[in-house]
């Protein structure tokens, strides 16, 4: 019984994520962009990260997921500093992202991903996730010597 409440339970929460995220998504410009309180922005990238883990092997779910999570945080920091506020989101949904963009072979935001990682970690140990993905990245790419520099 457990099991099933769980996975009901993961289910809603992908629901709920992309019923939110919807919002984001307007390409009608008839139809005006929700707008949402900073606390609001922040629950609703919390909503994001654990969707994206419910996301399982689907990489492009977890993808967009964690985009839409990233971007809530950044409307939250129009009156906070994100990574300050709320250090622990900010790093997980960032390091999960480019891991997600790595698996998925989408290279395009990586290097920036793990800059503003390695910009806002508080210490070695909250890079190294970053630099590892980054050294992956490179490597996999064809850059093997970029990769050894890293």
């Amino acid at each position: 019984n457990h099991d099933v409440y769980k996975d009901f339970v993961g289910e809603a929460l992908i629901v709920a994520a992309d019923q939110i995220n919807l919002s984001r998504e307007k390409k009608d410009s008839a139809v005006p962009r929700v707008e949402f309180s900073p606390k609001q922005c922040i629950t609703f990238a919390k909503i994001n990260l654990k969707s994206a883990h419910k996301a399982g092997p689907d990489i492009d779910r977890a993808l967009r997921n964690l985009k839409f999570g990233l971007s809530f945080l950044r409307d939250a920091s129009k009156t906070i500093n994100y990574w300050k506020e709320h250090y622990n989101l900010s790093l997980s949904l960032s390091e999960e992202y480019a891991h997600a963009m790595f698996k998925g072979g989408d290279s395009s935001e990586i290097i920036e991903c793990v800059n503003e990682i390695i910009d806002n970690a508080r210490c070695l140990e909250d890079s190294c996730k970053a630099y590892e993905v980054l050294i992956l990245a490179l490597y996999s790419s064809g850059k093997k010597l970029m990769a050894v520099d890293q």
